[in-house]
């Protein structure tokens, strides 16, 4: 009897030995290059398999960079560590993400600064710069750039210093700082030595004639001739026009007009500001203004005219590249979380198939201990039991997690949503205007080929400055309210006297008041005053204002209150206008209460306001009766943060 139970047990414990190693063998997938490699081929090989795909797919860059992190700390290799965690950083610079490059970039800095290891250091501090560059942080993205170029004079590598004085030279520049950015470019010219059809020294030498250009134009000629030299070498269609638009605007520097006309005739408008660090405008604006102060109307307005074309250009090039990087990033968070959401499917799954193999095995146990002896069967009922109450527990948490998957699916699906009405709104609506643009430009060049009377010129003009303000105030309001989506708003509070604040944006109220024929009133306390971010203060009022004004009629008041309140201050916009249909009440601050408008305002302006209003600690309200009066409330609680 003692002889077949020990026997039982070691029959258990048999199975359940098997039942282990065969729930943990499940070996890595590699691809077949990066396995037949060995040594530090293997780390070059995952380095350039992540590489091929940055930019495309995060996710399967950070497979091969994990891959090649793990070897990495396998060998102890320290530098191969730090190389690992500035690929980590690239790829997630590249996708947008900047505040996780910034925590792999830190890491890599920390070891190559323990490791004196200065090319590495260098690297570090330059994407470091560009990841404060990117935020608008001028002060810090310098001190890290000036920091690199340091670290790289320490390396005595001339080639790589002579870039980080170049890039240092180039952001000084984009800055406005023309004496320190040629004093950097300078030194730079010197370390590259006698290198030639080098693209950064080509980018060096333009931006040398770019600040000659302007501190001194006699100079200038010299660099320019050495930007030809080079680019006899390189051939190369951009540098062509780099070098155009420098001597065009040497020419205007010196006054000879039509040398400057020469050769901005033969700058491709399209595409040149792409490539330049001061913008292109500058120069058909200053040519503009040299021919309407010498009494050259035609040719002074023309240049204004493709001025401004060229400005609408970068503005809208700007916007489709912002646009289009939003998209890049909204659909590869997407993605990522639904890679999250099926890893964790997955994971469930295969504890559900471990659990189900492992009652299987203790059920064949169970079986063959009833045919060795009918003693154990209570044992194995017992056994049964016990897995069977796992198993309840496990399906019940697996329906849990199914439940969870489900409701962030529909999450998801309702923010695509939510982004595809965004941007059905935002084309839906600026395609009139820009039609309208276009309409009126075909217009006035037909009119100025023929003889017209200057009133139906001014009034050309004036159409075709009103549709452009109009979609440049449009483009500014859909640029805030993308940087408010993605968390870029950055808000920097003061003590604000709001007698004195609102007497100081009474001018610009005052422009669309007066084109409505609309009265605009003040009773302000002039003892109230708040803790509030300056910009978005402004930004909101001056929405709430214009909405205001808009829906006055004419000959009637907007009346602008501002009084203390119980725990803060409380900021009023009357009208007098038809108020808000009961309709529409519910749905004021909603994106999607006018999905099919093709005209008339974007309808983010009160979802930018109550944006702003909450990111500085305050909220909207509002009160109306209909057909009467509207009144809108900014309430700013004195602890707002």
């Amino acid at each position: 009897m003692n002889r077949i139970f020990i026997l039982a047990i070691i029959s258990l414990l048999l199975l359940s030995q098997y039942n282990i190693v065969y729930a943990v063998q499940d070996p890595d997938s590699v691809d077949l290059r990066i396995s037949q490699t060995e040594g530090d081929g293997k780390l070059e090989a995952l380095m350039e398999a992540a590489k091929s795909y940055q930019g495309t797919s995060l996710k399967l860059a950070l497979r091969y960079a994990d891959q090649r992190y793990e070897i990495a700390k396998s060998l102890n290799n320290p530098v191969a560590v730090a190389e690992n965690y500035n690929l980590y950083g690239n790829l997630y610079y590249t996708s947008g993400l900047a505040s996780q490059a910034e925590e792999y970039y830190l890491k890599a800095y920390a070891i190559y600064d323990s490791l004196n290891h200065f090319e590495g250091l260098a690297t570090e501090c330059h994407n470091l710069a560009l990841v404060h560059h990117t935020r608008d942080d001028t002060l810090n993205s310098l001190k890290l750039y000036n920091e690199s170029v340091a670290v790289r004079k320490m390396s005595g590598n001339t080639r790589r210093i002579g870039d980080g004085l170049t890039t240092l030279g180039e952001v000084h520049l984009e800055y406005g700082n023309y004496e320190v950015s040629l004093r950097n470019l300078y030194q730079a010219i010197e370390y590259y030595g006698n290198i030639t059809g080098y693209p950064r020294r080509i980018d060096c030498i333009a931006f040398i004639a770019d600040n000659l250009n302007i501190l001194s134009p006699e100079q200038a000629p010299y660099w320019i001739r050495k930007l030809e030299e080079e680019n006899s070498i390189v051939g190369s269609k951009s540098y062509e026009q780099m070098i155009n638009l420098r001597w065009a605007t040497y020419y205007l520097a010196v006054k000879d007009l039509d040398r400057c006309e020469e050769y901005i005739k033969k700058v491709r408008t399209d595409s040149v500001y792409i490539v330049e660090v001061i913008s292109p405008v500058t120069t058909f604006l200053k040519l503009s203004d040299t021919f309407l102060e010498n009494g050259d109307t035609e040719k002074g307005l023309h240049y204004s005219r493709l001025a401004r074309k060229l400005h609408m250009n970068q503005e809208r090039h700007h916007t489709v590249t912002m646009t289009s990087e939003f998209k890049t990033r909204f659909n590869l968070r997407i993605s990522e979380e639904e890679l999250q959401s099926l890893n964790e499917i997955n994971r469930l799954s295969a504890e559900r198939i471990q659990i189900e193999e492992r009652i299987k095995y203790v059920m064949i146990g169970a079986l063959a201990l009833v045919t060795l002896l009918l003693l154990n069967l209570m044992i194995s009922h017992l056994s049964v039991r016990r897995n069977a109450g796992i198993l309840t527990t496990r399906k019940h948490e697996l329906e849990a997690a199914y439940e969870r998957n489900l409701r962030y699916k529909e999450k998801i699906l309702k923010t695509r949503a939510s982004k595809n009405m965004f941007f059905r709104m935002i084309s839906g609506r600026l395609q009139i205007p820009f039609e309208r643009l276009t309409r009126s430009l075909e217009k006035l060049l037909v009119l100025s080929q023929n003889t017209i009377a200057r009133d139906q010129f001014l009034s050309s003009l004036r159409e075709i400055v009103a549709t452009g303000d109009y979609i440049e105030k449009n483009l500014k309001r859909i640029l805030l309210w993308s940087k408010l989506q993605r968390g870029k708003y950055t808000i920097k509070k003061s003590t604000i006297q709001l007698n004195d604040f609102m007497h100081d944006q009474l001018p610009e109220m005052l422009g669309k008041a007066v084109k409505n024929d609309v009265r605009v009133r003040f009773d302000i306390d002039p003892e109230v005053s708040v803790s509030y971010d300056r910009h978005s203060l402004k930004s909101v009022i001056r929405i709430l204002v214009e909405n205001a004004i808009s829906h006055s009629p004419a000959k009637s008041d907007v009346i602008i209150r501002g009084q203390r309140a119980t725990s803060g201050s409380v900021i009023s916009i009357t009208d007098f206008g038809k108020g808000i249909p009961v309709s529409l009440q519910d749905k004021i601050f909603d994106i999607e209460r006018d999905p099919s408008g093709k005209e008339g305002p974007l309808g983010i302006g009160l979802l930018i306001a109550k944006h702003l209003a909450e990111l500085n600690g305050s909220w909207l309200s509002f009160q109306t009766k209909p057909g009467t009066e509207t009144t809108f409330f900014l309430h700013i609680t004195d602890n707002n943060g």
